[in-house]
């Protein structure tokens, strides 16, 4: 979609170079009502933190090649850009640049991550941080880029879906969906969620989610690999033959609130964190060593297939038994 930009920050041509609310610092003044607004790549300087919610604009875009700072941190406290959307017809935010962002967006159709900086992997440090309520869908494709959702603790983030194709998301305690309560669904293809919210992981097709706190209230793995650092539980649980569920990092235990249906990727639970599970395979399981339980485990394998029934060590001192109990799912 093409979008038709009404006035863009372009900066440093008044004495309050990185003033929001100076008309001087847009090409045709500043944002009002249902405007598409873009950044500049070229812009001398960033943007100061400013509370601009009582204008609902269209769309905000911040080009490819902008490397200055929106919002900022001072002495630890997240100054923040304010925008809103509320009643626009397109709703949506791009961000493309590479500068440092801190941006509050209040009531976007779309939120689209193109780029987000590098931030600092080893101490999960975001370089664009996201915070607002009532925002309907989040992507984020930025590679190598780290972006946190509400990461700071008392943030709140709300997004109905997110959706990541690359980099790192990190998703703080209070993200939620619109409602402000139920978990959001997660679709991801590729790069890597890191969360202490609860999720609703409908389609894992790549890449990783690590739980660092909250549960699943749904999990299909189908080729992403699946953390619980934290005790929780996981509901719909499913995992394909690229999937996976590692427990082997963290403690707690893992309460798993109906059948896991097992299609030949990998569970390890070396520590006994589960408390019990059944599992189903519909394809039959003759190869169990992708499954690797503790020694002290007990749990049932319903084989769903015509497989005879029959017994296998997984190399760990842990002898699995798959049982043929059921002829269809």
């Amino acid at each position: 979609m093409t979008i038709d930009i009404n006035t863009t920050f372009i900066g440093g041509y008044v004495s309050d170079t990185m003033s929001y609310s100076d008309a001087a610092n847009f090409t045709n003044g500043i944002p009002s009502d249902t405007n598409d607004v873009a950044v500049s790549a070229s812009a001398r300087y960033g943007i100061r933190a400013y509370d601009d919610s009582s204008t609902n604009i269209n769309s905000f875009n911040i080009n490819n090649g902008h490397t200055k700072s929106i919002g900022s941190d001072v002495n630890g406290v997240a100054q923040y850009l304010q925008l809103s959307f509320s009643d626009a017809t397109d709703g949506e935010l791009n961000l493309s640049g590479s500068g440092t962002t801190y941006i509050e967006s209040n009531y976007a159709k779309a939120i689209n991550v193109n780029n987000a900086g590098s931030g600092v992997e080893a101490t999960d440090t975001p370089s664009t941080y996201l915070t607002g309520e009532g925002n309907t869908s989040t992507l984020v494709q930025c590679e190598d880029g780290i972006v946190g959702l509400g990461w700071r603790e008392e943030e709140v983030f709300e997004t109905d879906e997110l959706k990541v194709n690359a980099g790192t998301v990190l998703i703080g305690r209070k993200v939620t969906k619109t409602d402000g309560s139920s978990p959001v669904e997660v679709t991801i293809n590729n790069g890597v969620i890191k969360s202490k919210s609860s999720l609703k992981l409908i389609d894992g097709n790549g890449g990783r989610v690590i739980m660092l706190d909250g549960d699943l209230s749904q999990m299909d793995a189908e080729s992403t690999m699946v953390y619980m650092y934290n005790d929780g539980t996981i509901t719909d649980a499913y995992i394909g033959s690229a999937g996976g569920l590692d427990l082997e990092t963290g403690n707690g235990e893992i309460q798993i609130n109906s059948d896991l249906v097992y299609d030949g990727g990998y569970i390890r639970d070396l520590y006994e964190r589960i408390s019990d599970v059944t599992i189903y395979s519909s394809s039959g399981i003759n190869d169990t060593t992708n499954i690797r339980m503790g020694v002290d485990r007990k749990f049932a394998i319903e084989n769903v297939s015509d497989s005879v029934v029959s017994s296998n060590d997984d190399g760990k001192g842990v002898t699995i038994t798959v049982y043929k109990m059921k002829t269809s799912n």
